[in-house]
């Protein structure tokens, strides 16, 4: 599906309006004359842990909480769940716009430039992803506990806070006791996936993959994936679930548009915070802590530019030490690659899914939540390959989804690559056609990146090396390619081929002329990876938790900053090993288990 036509804009606007279909997100924002100049807490970033942290922190009357979002509200575009999944919402204002450094992959992108897009919203990239859910394996908790010294977030000490806020509404899913059914966050499946979906999941089992819940006792197999939308057909965000509208408005002041660039010291103690909003400065102070929870990118960037990180490197910005701890290090995001398999016309008759966001399809979703904006389409299969020892903890994965391409050159271009031209010819023949996308991303990365400022100007974006393929012994790239031609293997051989059209080489890659098959062309497929390669939208690491004793480390597992008082740090950041699985999930979980140490801390 390609993102909203001029009229279809017009109409959603206008109905939003009209019909008032649109919450008022702007009443989110405390009156300016309510702010008070000192809070017991406050909470920097609304995402996908901040927004649970400053709810959970709220439900004490007696404490008053001041939540900063340097993104704006959300909007009907963030609601509707199409809008993620074809990628409209990237590139918008509600995203910001971040970028890798060069890599060894993403050549065909102008200026080889690979996008790492984040949420710029309240609610973070919760009110901005593809709201797949998926938490990852119980083997990677197990190893933040065992190998890093996380002590408390093993797989049965962090399940509980998994289910705490799961509202699962799928009965063949929700009963298997790995999920929970009365939290805010409301998890549903497809309701009604058309045959040719029924037809790709058969030819998996086929293969004898299994199908399974990726997120219950057994990860390895397949599974039309569960996202996080409500049963009104709607983005389940940790915006609309925890804070807007808000809860508390008398102890829990929300302040959207708000950039906090420094956290304010005395001597070792953090105090407060300074932030900017409309061009002008502000200072407010904690009384108990300041809890940062920006996310993997922006959280080390307000660390470093506060004087907690690297000693050389601040040096270097002329940043005065508060503490020399190796923030912005140990970057881990999963890698992937795109392909597209066009389905033939002649099979259309078992799609039965509207791939056109247009006007019949915005008044279905506008009058009723029905039709096919109110879903997310996406199937998953998880992959060992054979550099993977422990086949129950797989090591690779592919999506897929069933969309249709846009009918003109202009929405065909989500990406701007550096041939355009080239790729103007090839994608002319899919304009208009439904298609299988398909996205080999390898989950358990051996390669690691960082994240340095690039000024001590807070305006300046920080330098983002995601270390892509980077690994001494190239194992990483050895997995991407199996997982790869396996990815192939299925689209070209099993009895879901019939109803696919034999595809044409992308723009600076060759099929190998001596073979049948692309899965048999390891030439072609290099050439895929390192033409196409590209970030899958889950840093996390960059301030490492574990035992405190650690040379690696940043937070204890309290998630205490080292050698400071009273900051702690709660998001995807943390994170000590990245998971197999998307971050949003164990991200809401960080943040329902940190509002329950940081409670039981202070005795709330």
């Amino acid at each position: 599906m390609p993102p909203l036509n001029s009229l279809a804009v017009q109409l959603l606007t206008i109905a939003t309006i009209i019909l008032k279909i649109n919450i008022n997100h702007e009443s989110i924002e405390t009156p300016h004359d309510q702010l008070r100049s000192a809070y017991h807490f406050i909470v920097v970033g609304s995402g996908s842990a901040g927004a649970v942290i400053a709810n959970r922190l709220a439900e004490n009357p007696k404490v008053n909480v001041l939540l900063l979002e340097a993104g704006g509200p959300t909007s009907v575009h963030n609601d509707i769940p199409a809008q993620a999944s074809t990628g409209a919402l990237f590139n918008s204002e509600y995203d910001w716009n971040y970028t890798l450094t060069p890599q060894k992959i993403g050549i065909a992108y102008q200026n080889h430039v690979i996008a790492e897009n984040r949420g710029h919203v309240i609610g973070g990239t919760s009110s901005f992803n593809t709201m797949i859910f998926n938490r990852g394996n119980r083997r990677d908790f197990d190893r933040w506990a065992k190998e890093f010294g996380a002590q408390g977030w093993s797989y049965e000490e962090v399940l509980p806070y998994f289910m705490k806020y799961e509202r699962n509404m799928d009965p063949l899913v929700a009963n298997n006791g790995f999920h929970g059914t009365s939290g805010p966050v409301e998890i549903t499946s497809w309701a009604y996936p058309p045959p040719m979906v029924q037809l790709h999941q058969r030819a998996l089992n086929e293969l004898n993959i299994p199908n399974t819940d990726i997120n219950g006792a057994n990860q390895l197999g397949t599974q039309i994936m569960q996202a996080m939308i409500d049963s009104n057909g709607r983005r389940t965000s940790t915006s609309n679930a925890y804070i807007d509208p808000n809860p508390y408005p008398h102890n829990l002041h929300i302040l959207p548009r708000a950039l906090v660039t420094q956290i304010l010291f005395e001597g070792k103690t953090a105090v407060g915070v300074q932030f900017l909003r409309y061009g002008t400065e502000y200072k407010v102070f904690a009384k108990n802590e300041v809890i940062v929870s920006a996310g993997a990118i922006n959280s080390p960037q307000l660390l470093m530019l506060s004087g907690i990180g690297p000693k050389e490197h601040l040096h270097q910005m002329n940043i005065p030490l508060v503490a020399d701890l190796p923030v912005g290090d140990n970057y881990q995001n999963h890698v992937g690659v795109s392909a597209n398999f066009l389905i033939k016309e002649k099979y259309y008759d078992l799609l039965s899914v509207a791939g056109q966001m247009n006007v019949p399809q915005l008044y279905d979703y506008l009058s009723s939540k029905t039709g096919p904006l109110t879903q997310q389409y996406r199937m998953g299969v998880y992959y060992n390959t054979k550099n993977n020892n422990d086949k129950q903890y797989p090591n690779t994965n592919w999506e897929t989804g069933l969309y249709l391409y846009p009918t003109n050159l202009s929405d065909a271009r989500a990406f701007q690559h550096e041939d355009r031209h080239a790729w103007d010819v090839f994608n002319t023949p899919s304009l208009g056609r439904y298609y299988f996308f398909v996205h080999p991303i390898l989950q358990r990365v051996r390669s690691v990146g960082r994240i340095r400022l690039a000024s001590n100007n807070p305006l300046y974006y920080p330098l983002i090396d995601a270390g892509f393929f980077t690994d001494p012994k190239n194992l990483d790239l050895e997995d991407m390619i199996e997982v790869t031609r396996a990815a192939f293997f299925f689209y070209e051989r099993s009895s879901i081929a019939p109803f696919l059209e034999a595809g044409q080489p992308i723009p600076g890659c060759h099929f190998c002329p001596d073979k049948q098959y692309v899965y048999q062309c390891e030439p072609y497929i290099r050439c895929l990876i390192e033409q196409t390669g590209y970030a899958s939208y889950h840093p996390a690491g960059t301030c490492r938790m574990g035992d405190p004793h650690r040379h690696d480390t940043v937070v204890d597992p309290q998630l205490r900053v080292k050698g400071v008082e009273r900051l702690r740090v709660c998001d995807a950041s943390v994170i000590p090993l990245l998971m197999n699985g998307n971050t949003n999930a164990a991200s809401i979980m960080i943040g329902e288990k940190c509002a329950d140490t940081i409670r039981h801390s202070h005795t709330l």
